[in-house]
């Protein structure tokens, strides 16, 4: 289908209307911390709201601090109505028997209508308004940014003899909201209830009760209080979104939020009108999700069954016939999501399906119930707490306050499936293939369709090929070097306009591989179920995934379907008459899709299977997205299911972008065509289909995971993708909502490459003689009508030629001059192929001499090479990439695999002993026989400090990060995302994981490393700055910076990096290279490094953070004048990372992912590594080269300096429209103050020393003399990574000794509750005792030293029941050991590399990604237990026979072998760990087991790692 084919740039002229920046509040987000208080007796007390105050001021280090440094984003907290003293406040006299409402209302502007307004709203529904308060407050607490936004806030008191006060009150507030809708008035009713009422402000925490006198009156008394502690990633403070909502809080991010508001949208026809608008307009996730619960509890729902209904658990200990219908009535609102509710009966808390936010529990014997995203939060006796526990993923915890009762997971889905009408409702009725027959493959048909529909020998060679042989994405390597859809010289699909959507900081991407547990691709088509009928049928019929078979799609058409005599179904050509245009088939196609809905049509079958010359295609993607935008604007898109047949999806990034515009199912029909034809005439054509169809399920499970959406029907409608390169008239009729930030093609266009491809009829004869095109878009083509690639060989001979690396070309003699040849062919405009090549730069002012411009010696500081690992690259390359960069005075960076510690002692005889067949660390030394291997150190102080990289990275998968790591970092990188994967985690082939690799790595030598998606301890932004604190703390010296990847919203999250306290910012293009990545992947996500560092740089400067940090940019740099306009654009420092592996001889084979790499860079092989012909000299001749021309540029243009180039964008104009492109918003200059770093850190104020600080001196001094430490502490929850000082110091300390020192002998003893983060990075000789519990992170990254947790008052004697550590404990851990007498949370143990642990109990995902040390669980798991684990051992005691029976650990990956099969040694280990724990943490389960250890022993399964290809 020529449809999807768009014109060259030279056909399109600019169709954009001006924009002003790149600066979209969409993209603004937040999170927070949240909890509640509550007496599960319903005794009101004001202690209860002291307890909340004290709870929230705990959760400071969960908050942000605005530019002002005194304005918070936004504190609150909600309580039942304080009666009596409103009462006495306003002189008010009201029966006790007569109600009371009360409103709590913003007005912002002086003299506004408000207040009169809403009064008016309030009689309109029978109400009477017994008083006006203005509520009494003392602005002198807060900052000059919230000052200067504060309205005034008034108390409204009503009261009513009506039947239902609560919802009149909700549709009087609607009725106000109405008339703001329509300009008639401003303001905001944060709560008009007769149940609760909030406070809310923009003070810090535990000044709201000083901003609120109220709050301190002894007369507030409540029985619950919910409270929320907003960090926002922009700095415009919003009053009116400081939490809690009008029902809940919300700590986290709601992924889903773009599809659930589209989706509501489409519903709005169906829902009562009173009660809209539904969402408000511009609100923040939070606010829709809370908009919408209070809809479901409005119109039937009780509180609790609202929040399960939007936020389901992906699964149960049983079946809920509640869950499962409402699984098909309403998508989920999932993400990061830790709620806390409270209607006035209920009050509760939630978490999402995937357990992404911490929320903690405790139960007192007098039924006081704290629940809060901390333990620690309120001070409780030990010896009253009856029960302390944690939600998992998707559990709920709710008190009951008028019966009185608290109900936990599984008891409230007792009570919701008390209606026992739901299991009659449901119905899994679904389509079969087997109930049609299909005609023999016809060949010479498939080759036509594929001509016509614009496919090429790749796509059927690289993509299609492997999707029907192996059921996989294909895989490729080295990035995408070819230009973006709107500059490419040949024809693109429409998809290609397309670049996916993902989470980045704010939010995690999730897993779809080790946690397939939690994502579902199950759905239904036909009619949308509505959403306030509990008890209606279910319309539709079932389907396991949105990808429609050939079989199924002809049983549709056929009528062979479920429900087929009712549920009607119709077939809509998505084409035009040759002899009109296709805006004229857009409309036409509309017009007939609304006639069909509207008489009764319930399935649309949207087709282009007929195209021909005189009937052209619409392309899918237009056609699915007008059709749905059509149906939702005329109040029709609830009514029907729209089903799709595509011959122009020839990948899954096509597939994704037809359901995320609306599609319900998608049948492929070229492509699975293109697949049956591959089993030839005599084999069975359903068996490449069929792994087709598992490879479109797989890479849309991945797309939709990158952006943290785990479920198929929060994905669809949800238009989760930027447009880069399609003009405003088509992204506005076509993709509404759709971020376009720089225009480009119109209709006309697309419709001229329509007729292109579809016109001129081709004779059967003719057609046999043509093969399909090959443009080179994957692979590099010496052609006319091929894809330009970025890296020709011709350029990189001509940059190996300047440096010397070129085989059998000697050096130039004018270095110089040769690299000004190569920049030239480079950076020539007059075939661009990126967005810098549309831009001139305006000289500042008269040209400068040399002499009086900055030399390029001191230029070489802002110089990096980029992240490149040791496994993706041979040990050779990177040791000379090192070298070169710290010869140069630049940077290199360690890349996510680590480095061997031996580059850190200075001191010959303080090194490891290398083991036969590794090396200490790598130098090139010719072998016997001419093999360059990795041998050991030269014994040369100044060479061996060459080899320490500047820059360690820490990346998802932890490979190699140790405290002395860490401590030995000038600069130490979290890597967030990369530019040719973002969304995804790194991965290393399993024939890359060489002896040496796997040693670095503490993996398993030939098992394939994958990381994961995200890292698991950041889930949001509040998380990020808990990860930047740690990394401070274990080396106070280094910067740390945030790695991300451009996309549009890039900016409002540099923003939020600069609010963790970051001290740098990278933002990758698009184009960066990869050794391993899916190819949809590389070609479809991330943006241009040119418009994330330009939205980045505007966004900092709009907020006045721009001079907290350092901006960095690469993706694709090669040339001086890439690193000017980097420096225009606002970057201060420039990565370069292809170019440096073409200066060491990389020739572009692309063979990375295979271990083949022909020059000895990316390849383990002995053999290959021999090739390798790089010298650190080569590198160094680049830069030298690069800074030379930048001097000459900066001259030519009147620049004095890089420094006085940086964020000059005033400088750089656009000169060419090349694709229609219009690129004044990435030159919009936004905001005032500092353009560039200011040249401080950015560290976090500090109201006092760290508890750990003061023991730092006298614990070294210890170790220094060889005498033992110790220190007895009470510790509490702002105590945060307690110990990772002083293994950071003591890590420093022992690497330079001259030979090894003693271990060292510190105790740390501490009672109370740990902040996050406790024992991180502890080092051998480090011993934490806490007698107590502890948050989140226990031991991350634990290098060798001991963390013991024991039980207190209560908890002692119970067995271990009670939690006593959070989630994600061990993550990252190398050495040591850890004994916690209780439970822990969820992914205990991920990426664990070597430590040995004892608990009590797991939650769900336990030991994930595991690939060393030792695991033993002495009670319950949760679900997927080791899944990704490919190295260790794990005991788990089978308490009730349900690690087996229902398989809670990952089959693929474990072996479950039973005690008694065990080998008599590994019994005594395993006896010995018991006896070690019950010694050290007290375990009364450990002794207890020990004590019968003949009963106990043989409910004890060994789970051992299978073999991994």
């Amino acid at each position: 289908m020529a449809t999807q084919i768009l014109p060259t740039r030279s056909e399109v002229t600019s169709a954009c209307r001006p924009v002003r920046s790149l600066v979209d509040p969409r993209f603004d987000h937040d999170s927070c911390g949240v909890g509640f208080v509550a007496d599960s007796g319903n005794k009101p007390s004001h202690k209860v709201l002291t307890d909340a105050l004290t709870a929230l001021a705990r959760l400071a280090h969960r908050g942000a601090v605005a530019a002002d440094g005194k304005s918070s984003d936004g504190v609150g907290i909600m309580t039942a109505v304080p009666r009596a003293l409103l009462l006495a406040a306003t002189g008010v006299t009201l029966a006790d028997e007569r109600p009371l409402g009360v409103g709590v209302v913003f007005v912002n502007e002086k003299g506004a209508n408000t207040c009169d307004v809403l009064e008016a709203c309030l009689v309109e529904q029978g109400l009477t308004v017994l008083a006006w308060r203005d509520v009494p407050v003392k602005p002198e607490v807060l900052g000059e940014i919230a000052l200067g936004t504060m309205p005034e806030i008034r108390h409204v008191l009503v009261t009513a003899d009506v039947e239902d006060l609560e919802r009149s009150l909700y549709l009087a507030r609607k009725s106000f909201e109405r008339k703001f809708e329509a300009g008639e008035t401003s303001g905001y009713v944060a709560s008009l209830s007769t149940n609760k009422i909030v406070y809310k402000s923009m003070c810090s925490g535990r000044l709201l009760p000083e901003f609120f006198p109220d709050l301190q009156d002894a007369g507030y008394v409540t029985p619950y209080a919910l409270f929320h502690q907003r960090y926002a990633t922009n700095t415009t403070p919003a009053w009116h979104r400081a939490q809690p909502g009008r029902m809940l809080a919300h700590n986290g991010e709601i992924n889903t939020v773009w599809g659930n508001r589209a989706r509501m949208e489409a519903r709005y026809s169906t829902l009562p009108a009173e009660c809209q608008p539904i969402l408000t307009k511009d609100g923040t996730d939070s606010t829709s999700l809370d908009e919408t619960v209070e809809l479901l509890t409005r119109n039937g729902y009780s509180i609790a069954e609202a929040i399960r209904v939007l936020l389901p658990p992906a699964v149960t200990n049983r079946d809920s016939a509640f869950l499962k219908y409402h699984r098909d009535t309403m998508e989920p609102w999932d993400g990061p999501a830790a709620l806390g509710f409270a209607d006035g009966r209920y009050v509760g808390a939630a978490l999402d399906r995937n357990g992404l936010r911490p929320s903690r529990y405790a139960i007192t014997t007098d039924g006081l119930v704290v629940a809060g995203s901390e333990a620690g939060l309120v001070d409780i006796d030990p010896e009253t707490v009856l029960h302390s526990g944690r939600l998992g993923p998707g559990q709920m915890l709710v008190v009951d306050l008028e019966a009185k009762k608290i109900y936990e997971n599984d008891q409230l889905l007792d009570l919701f499936d008390e209606d026992g009408s739901y299991a009659a409702l449901i119905d899994d009725l679904t389509i079969s293939a087997e109930w049609v027959d299909l005609p023999p493959t016809d060949f010479d048909a498939i080759a036509r369709a594929q001509k016509s529909f614009g496919y090429t020998k790749e796509d059927v060679r690289m993509i299609l090929t492997p999707m029907a042989a192996d059921g996989k994405d294909a895989v490729w390597s080295m990035g995408d070097d070819t230009p973006l859809a709107p500059l490419a010289r040949t024809p693109r699909p429409i998809y290609a306009y397309f670049r996916q959507r993902f989470a980045q900081v704010t939010n995690p991407a999730i897993d779809p591989l080790r946690e397939a547990i939690v994502v579902s691709l199950h759905t239904r088509l036909g009619p949308w179920s509505h959403m306030l009928d509990k008890h209606a049928t279910l319309p539709g019929m079932s389907l396991g995934s949105p990808f429609l078979s050939v079989g199924k799609l002809d049983a549709l058409r056929q009528g062979k379907y479920p429900h087929s005599d009712t549920l009607r179904l119709r077939e809509l050509r998505c084409v035009f008459n040759k002899d009109f245009s296709l805006q004229v088939g857009i409309e036409a196609l509309c017009t007939n899709a609304v006639e069909l809905v509207s008489s009764g049509v319930e399935i649309l079958l949207l087709s282009d299977r007929y195209a021909d010359a005189d009937n052209l295609p619409i392309p899918m993607a237009i056609a699915v997205s007008v059709v749905h935008h059509a149906l939702v604007k005329a109040g029709l898109r609830t009514a029907t299911g729209i089903a799709v047949e595509a011959g122009d999806v020839r990948d899954v990034h096509h597939a994704a972008v037809l359901i995320g515009y609306g599609a319900g199912a998608v049948c492929p029909w070229l492509a699975l065509e293109t697949a049956r034809a591959t089993a030839g005439a005599d084999g069975d054509p359903k068996v490449p289909e069929v792994k087709m169809l598992k490879a479109f399920d797989a890479g849309l499970a991945k797309i939709m995971s990158k952006m943290g959406v785990s479920v198929v029907d929060s994905y669809r409608g949800a238009y989760p993708f930027d447009i880069l390169g399609l003009g405003n008239e088509v992204v506005d009729r076509c993709f509404p909502n759709t971020p376009a930030p720089i225009g480009g093609a119109g209709f006309a266009q697309i419709e001229h490459a329509i007729r292109q491809n579809w016109g001129a009829p081709v004779s059967d004869e003719l057609q046999a003689k043509i093969d399909l095109p090959d443009y080179g878009w994957v692979k590099f083509r010496k052609a006319d009508l091929a894809e330009p690639h970025a890296w020709a060989p011709s350029h990189v001979k001509a940059l190996q030629s300047v440096v010397g690396s070129a085989r059998n070309v000697a050096l130039p003699e004018d270095p110089a001059k040769a690299f000004q040849i190569y920049s030239s062919a480079v950076d020539s405009s007059n075939d661009p192929t990126v967005l810098r090549e549309l831009l001139e730069i305006s000289p500042a002012g008269a040209e400068l001499p040399l002499d009086k411009v900055e030399q390029p010696s001191s230029m070489y500081k802002r110089f990096i090479a980029s992240a490149m690992s040791l496994g993706s690259l041979s040990p050779e390359a990177h040791t000379t990439i090192t070298i070169a960069m710290n010869t140069l005075g630049g940077k290199s960076n360690t890349g996510e695999g680590g480095e061997d510690s031996d580059v850190y002692r200075t001191h010959p005889g303080n090194r490891r002993v290398p083991q036969p067949g590794e090396a200490a660390a790598f130098v090139n030394k010719p072998a016997q026989g001419g093999v360059a291997v990795a041998e050991p150190m030269v014994e040369a102080p100044a060479i061996h400090s060459l080899l320490n990289n500047r820059i360690k990275q820490v990346a998802s998968g932890r490979f190699g990060v140790t405290a002395e790591y860490l401590a030995h970092a000038e600069e130490i990188e979290i890597k967030v995302a990369q530019g040719a994967k973002p969304g995804e985690g790194g991965q290393l082939p399993g024939h890359k994981v060489s002896g040496l690799i796997a040693r670095l790595r503490h993996a398993q030598p030939g098992v394939p490393l994958i990381s994961p998606p995200p890292h698991h301890d950041i889930y949001s932004i509040e998380d990020l700055a808990e990860l930047i604190h740690d990394l401070k703390r274990v080396n106070k010296r280094a910067a740390v910076g945030v790695k991300l990847v451009s996309s549009c919203g890039v900016g409002t999250v540099a923003a939020g990096v600069a609010k963790a306290y970051a001290d740098y910012v990278v933002i990758a293009g698009n184009v960066g290279g990869t050794g391993a990545a899916a190819l949809s992947s590389i070609k479809y996500a991330g943006n241009p490094w040119e418009l994330g560092l330009a939205e980045a740089q505007q966004t900092l400067m709009a907020n006045g953070m721009r001079g907290r940090v350092r901006l960095r940019t690469d993706g694709g740099l090669s040339t001086a004048r890439d690193v000017l306009i980097a420096a225009l654009l606002g970057a201060d420092e420039y990565a370069f990372g292809t170019a440096v592996l073409v200066v060491l001889g990389c020739d572009m084979a692309r063979q990375c992912h295979l271990n083949t790499c022909p020059t000895g860079i990316a390849t383990q092989k002995p053999e290959l590594r021999a090739r390798f012909r790089g010298k650190p000299e080569h590198v160094v001749r680049f830069f030298q080269q690069l800074a030379g021309d930048l001097q000459q540029l900066l001259a030519r243009y009147g620049l004095a300096s890089i420094e006085d180039a940086i964020g000059r964008v005033d400088l750089l104009q656009q000169v060419r429209a090349d694709g229609g492109l219009d690129l004044s918003p990435m030159l919009a200059q936004v905001g005032e103050g500092p353009r560039k770093w200011a040249g401080i850190r950015n560290d976090r104020p500090e109201s006092r020393p760290a508890l750990d600080e003061p023991w730092v001196e006298p614990a070294l001094a210890a170790v220094v003399e060889g005498k033992p430490y110790e220190v007895m502490e009470v510790i509490a929850n702002r105590d945060r990574a307690v110990g990772a000082r002083i293994a950071g110091e003591i890590s420093v300390l022992r690497a330079k000794a001259e030979s090894p020192m003693p271990v060292p002998d510190i105790n740390i003893n501490l009672v109370g509750t740990a902040g996050q983060s406790f024992g991180a990075f502890a080092v051998e000789g480090m011993h934490l005792t806490l007698t107590g519990e502890a948050n989140d992170f226990v031991g991350k990254g634990l290098s060798g030293g001991e963390i013991v947790i024991r039980a207190r008052g209560m908890a002692v004697g119970s067995g271990g029941h009670h939690v006593v550590l959070g989630n994600v404990a061990l993550y990252g851990a190398t050495a040591g050991k850890l004994f916690a007498a209780g439970y822990a949370g969820e992914r205990f143990a991920v990426r664990n590399s070597g430590a040995t642990a004892v608990v009590a109990g797991v939650g769900d995902h336990g030991c994930e990604y595991m690939t060393g040390g030792t695991v033993v669980v002495l009670g319950e798991i949760g679900m997927n237990f080791g899944a990704g684990m490919t190295g260790g051992i794990a005991w788990i005691y089978d308490v009730d026979d349900t690690v087996l029976s229902q398989t809670r650990y990952h089959a693929e990956f474990l072996q479950a072998v039973p005690f008694d099969e065990v080998e008599a040694e590994a019994q005594a280990e395993l006896k010995a760990l018991l006896e070690e724990h019950a010694a050290k943490a007290g375990s009364t389960r450990a002794a207890r087991m020990l004590a019968d250890w003949p009963a106990y022993s043989p409910r004890f399964l060994r789970m051992v790692p299978l073999p991994q290809a």
